[in-house]
């Protein structure tokens, strides 16, 4: 798969300040691949979204978007959903809201291409309400389902996601997480802030910050369990492991297994294959 995002030995520096918010950072991330960025707070995680967005200047190294320098990235290229979502909208109704995108991106779209590419992109994202519904009426996850569908819109390969579930409730992140997998499978690459270890779980890669830099870059298994499968390093971190984590980490030490679940569907499996002694 080709390279989505290229970061190499970035550092950026707050004004005024000497120590960098990131220090010497590289990272690749592959198409089509949702990689899961999280640390504790101050670690860099907002400030590197806000970089790869050409928000921040770097003050040292080199990032490419899909190929192309991040000062010439263009929202085809890259968009930030962020939280709360309500801080990027516009319009006052759903259809104004994705009808400015669409405008902003094809200046001459006819009424009937646009109804029809709104129609389809709500389909898509699973925003089954009205299209000239109010943006105030919707529901978090509705909203959440709106400003991702507006991304999508505007053309971007590259979704960012700061902290897109902080606000929704159970089923509603679950929703999501489902739906940003969809669209991995469409070769989309996400890039997901969150402290919601549920989000991590979920994720195809971990990524983790401290102080500015990287601190580890793994698989979810290798992040929630230990080589024994009985331990679960994202305590190293300050981090506690979801309850599916928590429950195979059990298992594990009553039954002196090594299964290492990172779904239900998963953990059902490695059940049905574990040969007892």
């Amino acid at each position: 798969m080709p390279t989505a995002i290229h970061m190499e030995d970035v550092s950026v520096l707050r004004h005024g300040q000497t120590k960098p918010i990131l220090r010497q950072l590289s990272l690749n991330v592959q198409s089509g691949q949702w990689v899961a960025l999280c640390g504790q707070n101050g670690a860099g995680k907002t400030t590197l979204a806000r970089t790869l967005l050409g928000l921040c200047p770097i003050a040292a190294g080199r990032i490419r978007i899909h190929g192309h320098d991040v000062k010439e990235a263009t929202a085809q290229q890259i968009q930030m959903v962020f939280q709360p979502p309500m801080a990027q909208l516009v319009g006052s109704t759903l259809y104004e809201e994705l009808a400015l995108t669409l405008v902003q991106r094809f200046p001459a779209i006819n009424t009937a291409d646009l109804l029809h590419q709104i129609s389809d992109i709500c389909q898509l994202v699973g925003l089954n309400v009205p299209i000239d519904a109010s943006v105030h009426a919707l529901s978090g996850g509705q909203l959440q389902r709106l400003c991702i569908a507006q991304a999508l819109l505007s053309g971007a390969e590259v979704l960012l996601l700061d902290e897109a579930s902080a606000a929704l409730d159970a089923d509603a992140r679950n929703q999501l997480r489902h739906l940003l997998r969809e669209l991995v499978k469409q070769g989309k690459t996400i890039l997901f802030i969150s402290h919601d270890m549920e989000d991590v779980l979920a994720a195809d890669r971990v990524v983790l910050l401290a102080d500015g830099g990287i601190v580890q870059d793994c698989h979810p298994a290798d992040f929630f369990y230990d080589a024994q499968g009985t331990d679960c390093p994202a305590r190293d971190f300050g981090f506690a492991p979801p309850f599916l984590v928590e429950t195979a980490l059990m298992y594990n030490r009553l039954e002196r297994q090594h299964i290492k679940p990172c779904s239900e569907s998963a953990f059902v499996e490695a059940l049905a294959h574990v040969v007892r002694t």
